[in-house]
């Protein structure tokens, strides 16, 4: 999805609906698929509809699912990444914790809206998680082989102490959610 649509919030909804046919003709027989680092530009989990595509994607493919997404807590949005259970049950949040001035938020407050404007500049205003989160996910719904992992939103896999934390709790692999577009 193109950046510029990508904050489009009119948009959302159809952008949601084309990753969730994309991901249902081309996941079939897949243990967990990955969605890309604000996937869904919106709290999915927030608003029911959806919710529920994500659920049905799911579902529909019987896999675990790492969506990346624009979560509220505490009065505040974080970037995120959320593992989905193949039933479409949530199993874990990541919350982004190193952030890309002036894209995911602005220095010194709204000290630079000015340039914001004047650079026409679009950008989220997420806050920063404080901690890793190790995921779990069984691979053919094999809770024998239950799997733990890592995750790191974009440019977090530049920070060597941030891999060494997740295989220092157990991680078997570490996904890194991007967004390329």
């Amino acid at each position: 999805i193109p950046p510029e649509e990508k904050i489009d919030r009119q948009l959302v909804y159809y952008q949601l609906e084309q990753i969730a046919a994309q991901t249902r003709e081309l996941s079939v027989g897949r243990d967990l698929i990955l969605w890309p680092e604000t996937a869904i530009p919106a709290d999915f989990l927030a608003h029911p509809q959806m919710k529920q595509q994500v659920d049905d994607a799911a579902r529909s493919l019987n896999s675990w699912m790492l969506v990346g997404g624009a979560l509220r807590g505490d009065g505040n949005y974080y970037n995120s990444a959320v593992l989905m259970d193949p039933q479409g049950a949530v199993a874990g949040i990541y919350r982004k914790r190193i952030l890309v001035p002036f894209s995911e938020y602005l220095p010194a407050g709204r000290f630079w809206t000015w340039l914001e404007q004047r650079l026409q500049i679009h950008h989220f205003e997420f806050h920063a998680g404080d901690a890793p989160v190790i995921m779990k996910f069984s691979p053919a719904g094999d809770n024998s082989l239950t799997t733990a992992f890592g995750v790191l939103i974009c440019n977090e896999d530049t920070v060597g102490k941030l891999f060494h934390q997740y295989i220092g709790s157990g991680a078997s692999f570490i996904v890194v959610m991007l967004n390329d577009g």
